[in-house]
């Protein structure tokens, strides 16, 4: 587990002659263990922030910091990312998808296949492990995605809209999955959404941000216990008081 502090963040960007301006002045303090939502309209800036907390984009101004040390580039296997797209290798069965970081590190077959054995079998795919991508759902791809970020055991757990393509009630199934890996391995997660369902369900806290330049208007708790039912009135009120928002500010 990882603190992560965004301290005055924003960031520009041209296209042709023209500067866009996609942050501006963004300061989250994320705790330790905490399950952190960052919702907003399209355009933002949502993606560029979460490039901004890997390293893989440094901010026009403003700092990252990572259990008290800045940010200057990508931390492998102290942060790791889920994106929009499982992005698996076509090639390689589930298990060796799942095992590849493990692999990238230097990590004995043995001792790999091991890890990754018991993650496949944390996101629900026991008995998949000779599978190709191309024969699983999108869905459990996702899974797999998943069980392959957890296996670099990060401190740090970006994930950027991993649900997004997905049907309403595959995206339930998998946040209500993702809960209960998240309370057994208590990894810090920053997790990006459209969905005002998702972040009421899903998070200790929610950053709220305007259309672009994106910066963070409120920041909600969500102080109902787990695991949570999406029609509850604590869940419900959540979402209204996110639709607001983004009416006023989106």
């Amino acid at each position: 587990m990882s603190s992560v502090i965004v301290d005055s963040v924003s960031h520009k960007y041209m296209v042709g002659d023209i500067t866009i301006e996609a942050l501006h002045e963004v300061t989250l303090d994320i705790k330790k263990g905490e399950f952190f939502t960052i919702i907003g309209p399209s355009g933002c800036g949502k993606s560029t922030l979460l490039n901004i907390i890997s390293g893989l984009i440094k901010p026009s101004s403003g700092r990252v910091l990572v259990d008290g040390n800045e940010v200057k580039g990508p931390l492998p296997g102290k942060i790791a990312y889920v994106f929009q797209a499982p992005l698996l290798l076509p090639w390689r069965t589930v298990l060796d998808n799942v095992a590849f970081g493990l692999e990238m590190q230097g990590v004995k077959k043995e001792e790999r296949y091991k890890k990754a054995r018991e993650l496949i079998k944390l996101v629900g795919l026991a008995g998949f492990e000779k599978m190709y991508p191309s024969e699983l759902s999108g869905g459990m791809q996702q899974r797999v995605a998943l069980a392959r970020a957890l296996a670099v055991d990060p401190s740090v757990l970006l994930m950027d809209e991993p649900f997004g393509p997905l049907d309403e009630q595959t995206r339930l199934n998998l946040g209500i999955e993702l809960t209960r890996i998240w309370m057994l391995t208590k990894k810090t997660i920053i997790f990006v959404t459209h969905s005002l369902a998702e972040a009421a369900l899903l998070s200790d806290r929610i950053a709220v941000m305007s259309k672009r330049p994106g910066r963070v208007v409120k920041i909600i708790e969500v102080n109902d216990e787990r695991p949570r039912d999406p029609e509850s009135p604590q869940v419900q009120k959540v979402r209204a008081e996110i639709w607001n928002l983004l009416k006023k500010y989106g």
